[in-house]
């Protein structure tokens, strides 16, 4: 009795999200990629310098300097890398939510 409850209960109503999900979710699912772009790969290029350099001006006895380029490259170019969107194209003709080749209404045209 407790195994047939715990089906209904793992069952989703019949045109509800869950069972959209649930049936999209099959074996046609594709592997999730990363979307980095070239803009999230020259921020995480920008901080592998600013972290060598760093690195290097710190074995050199700089206490100004490198403390500021390790800063740079751990908390600020490393996250930018990784928070900026990577491969969406916003605005191009035929993107999703505008017809294609048309271009947006005008006021006063």
């Amino acid at each position: 009795m407790n195994e047939r409850r715990r089906r209904q209960s793992r069952r989703a109503a019949p045109g509800s999200r869950a069972g959209e999900r649930a049936a999209a979710s099959g074996s046609e699912r594709s592997p999730r990629k990363p979307g980095f772009g070239p803009a999230n790969y020259l921020a995480f290029l920008l901080a592998a310098a600013a972290i060598v350099g760093g690195y290097a001006l710190l074995g050199q006895g700089s206490v100004t300097a490198a403390p500021f380029l390790l800063v740079l490259g751990y908390a600020v170019l490393l996250p930018v890398g990784l928070i900026i969107p990577g491969r969406r194209r916003f605005g191009r003709v035929g993107a999703p939510g505008r017809a294609a080749g048309r271009r947006p209404d005008r006021e006063g045209e």
